[in-house]
């Protein structure tokens, strides 16, 4: 599994994981805690353009349903299943986020990020694996260097 990173506008830092498609994006964020509603609030046009930060622990256990078309251009999530277990489901979510070239990080402290979001709800956050990390052969739970904060943080100052 890949390095991610996801860097806020204030210059917050969160290591992680990368799933669903692999690339950047930087967008608003928006929090929600549901635990088992998360591909309507993919797919809601609310959330459409926005990164979806999901409070709750353990995303992707129920699966999706088809069709399955997420409006939300990113995903941050603690810990995401890899297996669903609900007799409805017809995919997973990785595979579908993955399709639908949404990008996505998971392990990190999302209680952290909720926070951060409580106190400024206008932070935009961008969310980065693929090239732009691997490009400095960072290891999981490597502290990033501080060049690479101030580029990606540039980056998602300075998105529209």
């Amino acid at each position: 599994m890949s390095i991610a990173v996801l860097v806020t506008s204030d210059g917050h830092v969160f290591s992680g994981r990368a799933f669903g498609a692999i690339g950047e994006v930087v967008a608003p964020a928006v929090i929600d805690a549901s635990v088992a509603d998360y591909p309507r609030v993919l797919a809601s046009a609310d959330n459409g353009g926005k990164i979806v930060l999901f409070a709750s622990p353990h995303i992707g256990n129920v699966g999706i349903p088809a069709p399955f078309e997420p409006k939300a251009v990113g995903v941050v999530v603690r810990e995401v299943s890899k297996v669903a277990s609900n007799w409805q489901s017809k995919a997973e979510l990785e595979p579908s986020l993955r399709a639908a070239g949404v990008v996505g990080i998971e392990g990190i402290d999302t209680r952290a990020l909720v926070k951060l979001l409580v106190k400024s709800p206008d932070l935009r956050v961008g969310i980065f694996s693929g090239t732009v990390i691997d490009s400095h052969d960072l290891e999981e739970g490597a502290r990033i260097p501080r060049d690479l904060v101030n580029c990606l943080q540039s980056r998602v100052k300075g998105a529209n």
